[in-house]
């Protein structure tokens, strides 16, 4: 090729890159807020949800270490960024007005943090001195040690995640506005006043001899 040819890698993308860089800033503003700015006031026992979300940053920062350790950085990426962001979104939404434990909170951040640094690690180095307010360097502080995830709350967690979904579905689903008919009088619209839930005591039928 001539020396004035513009040589680029194929699999570089510039929007790709531009959103990650913009999600990113944002993650640094929203720690940065809910740490110094407007920092979480609930402390205490932990909550369902918060055992949850304690899980999922603990499976979700074991899985990027592994990935790291066997040179797979897109798996790392996906589980150690956007995985546990994920988590952290379902957490946020699931604590609601009661809001998210502040202790928690902190965890997220530092463990998010250093698992970022390989990719970022002057953005992870401010964060790691301006927004957690931590000595030394965070490419000094090595991979988070955490405990390991209770799977079975974890698992609960993802079932319950998947009922209200369900939940909310059929709400919409019936407070639909009726489809408009052409003779008679139209249908009233519905609206859901109260959820009842069933739960059994024991698979029975198909389940069960499925399960045995």
């Amino acid at each position: 090729a001539d020396a004035g040819d513009s040589m680029e890698d194929a699999n570089f993308v510039h929007d790709t890159a531009n959103a990650a860089i913009l999600r990113l800033t944002k993650e640094c503003d929203w720690m940065d807020e809910v740490l110094n700015t407007s920092p979480c006031s609930r402390t205490g026992d932990l909550t369902f949800h918060d055992q949850v979300f304690k899980s999922a940053i603990s499976l979700c920062a074991g899985k990027c270490i592994k990935a790291y350790e066997i040179m797979l950085f897109r798996e790392a990426l996906q589980t150690g960024f956007y995985q546990l962001q994920s988590a952290r979104d379902e957490y946020r939404f699931q604590c609601g007005q009661e809001g998210m434990h502040a202790d928690l909170i902190r965890t997220f951040c530092e463990v998010q943090t250093k698992l970022l640094a390989p990719f970022c690690p002057h953005t992870m180095e401010h964060v790691w001195c301006s927004v957690l307010k931590m000595e030394g360097q965070v490419v000094n502080s090595g991979l988070p040690s955490l405990p390991e995830p209770d799977l079975l709350v974890y698992q609960s967690g993802k079932f319950m995640e998947g009922v209200i979904s369900d939940l909310r579905s059929s709400v919409q689903k019936a407070q639909a506005p009726p489809k408009k008919k052409k003779k008679g009088p139209a249908m009233p619209k519905m609206k859901v006043t109260g959820i009842r839930l069933v739960v059994g005591p024991e698979y029975t039928g198909w389940r069960r001899v499925a399960i045995e």
